[in-house]
């Protein structure tokens, strides 16, 4: 008794047929009656009776069918529980952030969970926050470390920290000798901006609004090195984080009564029951890093 007979056996008695069960499982029918018409000798029992053009199970094929049932089934079973270990055993995490979160906040995360969860490779992908976002929603990023404010789409979202962001000047600009400036100051000055898409982006819109001023934007740039270094050279104003400008080449100042916050969330797609043990390991390493840099990662509940 093997495998194979045992699916030929159930196909036949499900079908009525060895033609039928021939055609379903790409096997001649002469072969199907072959193999179980051997089954039956090793079982001392014929297993079918022919009325007409169909057949039907004899006592013994009835006695026999629920038991091959349950066989094929813990075969499917198995194979699938292997599967799903091998699948897992090599389950890549795709995070989307941007160059600013990558550069300053993930590096000790990435090293902690690659310790953790060995058998989970990362890719980290940096891009605007709609473009992460979108592929959150399509499937194809598992995790954002995105900036706040955006539109989630079936998406959870976990606020992480607040960073602060300050203006950015060569050593050479006309503003380098103040400490702060009021917003009317950056009237008609060039701008150093994120792109339209970028959540941090939206923020500076908002606050342009709020203060209103209409923004002169000499440059659109995602990535901050690129950012800093148009800066350096004098090109414009650039918004950075503060803990990423440079203080020995660039002259940090902040706005007057209006601080500029970037708060970063943790994002994934909704879904039914909780998180993927290494998925929802990966947050609680966010939140404990967060905690245990107070000061230079902020917790969004404190202001």
């Amino acid at each position: 008794m093997d495998f194979r007979q045992l699916q030929m056996f159930k196909t036949v008695a499900e079908l009525g047929s060895f033609t039928k069960a021939g055609t379903k499982l790409f096997v001649s029918h002469s072969a199907i009656s072959r193999q179980v018409k051997l089954l039956g000798e090793e079982l001392h029992s014929p297993l079918f009776m022919s009325i007409g053009r169909q057949v039907t199970l004899t006592e013994a094929g009835r006695v026999l069918l629920p038991y091959a049932e349950a066989i094929l089934n813990q075969v499917a079973d198995a194979s699938q529980r292997v599967l799903d270990v091998s699948q897992s055993s090599l389950q890549r995490v795709h995070i989307g952030t941007s160059t600013t979160t990558l550069s300053f906040f993930l590096p000790p995360i990435l090293e902690e969970f690659r310790k953790c969860y060995p058998k989970h490779p990362l890719l980290v992908t940096t891009g605007l926050t709609d473009t992460i976002l979108e592929e959150i929603h399509r499937g194809t990023i598992d995790i954002g470390l995105v900036a706040l404010p955006f539109e989630a789409r079936r998406q959870t979202v976990q606020p992480l920290y607040r960073e602060e962001f300050v203006i950015a000047v060569g050593n050479r600009h006309t503003l380098a000798k103040k400490r702060s400036v009021r917003p009317r100051e950056l009237e008609n000055l060039p701008l150093i901006l994120y792109p339209r898409g970028s959540g941090f982006r939206r923020t500076l819109d908002n606050f342009f609004y709020e203060v209103g001023l209409s923004p002169l934007v000499g440059l659109e740039v995602e990535n901050e090195e690129a950012m800093e270094k148009a800066a350096i050279d004098g090109v414009g104003i650039a918004f950075l984080s503060k803990h990423r400008a440079s203080r020995d080449k660039l002259h940090i100042l902040r706005v007057l009564e209006h601080p500029l916050y970037r708060e970063v969330a943790f994002v994934h797609q909704t879904r039914v029951g909780p998180l993927p043990e290494h998925l929802s390991g990966f947050l609680q390493l966010c939140m404990r890093h967060v905690r245990s840099s107070v000061g230079v990662f902020i917790p969004p509940s404190i202001t």
